[in-house]
């Protein structure tokens, strides 16, 4: 604030009971091997036990990272409904919807530099940011602003009998991201594996556990914005 001759400085406060909150939770996995899995499959290598837990970490971040976004009921003020008409090619509604919804974000002043969306609609995409098209005596130069596009379709697997799906980014949907000032990565203890020798009255030869200590803080309404694109 302004100050004047004499005045005395306006001080903020910092109280630890207010503002948001986020939670670092434990996230595992494990493998064991047997003496017969070593001894008759000639095909097994520990590499590819370390291999697949390492996919799956990297799937659980991404998750960690897009969930917050992806599952997010927005306000009226976040979204950007499909323009256009009916009548109109669906390459331009693409393009007026992606246009309108970059303007947003700089009108609210959470101007937007990444772009989320299903790697089905990567073709027309680029086209729309691309630009430099006429139709019908109009022309549609690039798209500027976005610096990064994120194509994210989620991932599935299955361990034993149980089935893990990440949900990815909607066909219908992109999301304009104002990155960085809202969104922290909270990382207490990044992956680490750790073997063990196993259990002999069992046959185990080796366990191998993977586990991180992780979280995230989304300030989600302050820097998304959801377009509707079908």
């Amino acid at each position: 604030a302004e100050s004047f001759e004499g005045s005395e400085v306006k001080f903020g406060t910092l109280q630890a009971e207010y503002g948001p909150t986020a939670r670092i939770n434990t996230y595992t996995a494990g493998f064991e091997y047997t003496k017969q899995i070593v001894d008759f499959n000639q095909s097994f290598q520990v590499e590819m036990l370390n291999k697949a837990m390492g996919e799956a970490y990297n799937a659980l971040c991404n998750h960690l990272h897009f969930a917050p976004i992806l599952d997010f009921d927005y306000k009226t003020a976040n979204k950007t409904a499909y323009k256009g008409t009916a009548t109109d090619q669906p390459w331009v509604r693409l393009y007026e919807t992606i246009k309108e919804g970059i303007k947003q974000t700089v009108i609210k002043k959470r101007p937007a530099t990444v772009m989320l969306a299903s790697k089905a609609n990567q073709i027309d995409i680029e086209m729309a940011m691309h630009g430099g098209y006429q139709i019908n005596g109009t022309s549609y130069p690039a798209l500027s602003g976005i610096n990064t596009i994120i194509y994210y379709d989620g991932w599935d697997e299955t361990v034993g009998k149980k089935k893990t799906s990440y949900a990815g980014c909607p066909t219908d949907k992109i999301y304009l991201i104002r990155p960085k000032r809202g969104f922290k990565e909270l990382i207490k203890q990044d992956l680490r594996v750790e073997a063990n020798t196993g259990d002999l009255t069992r046959l185990v030869e080796q366990q191998l556990v993977g586990y991180a200590y992780r979280g995230v803080f989304a300030a989600v309404e302050e820097n998304v914005q959801e377009l509707t694109i079908a």
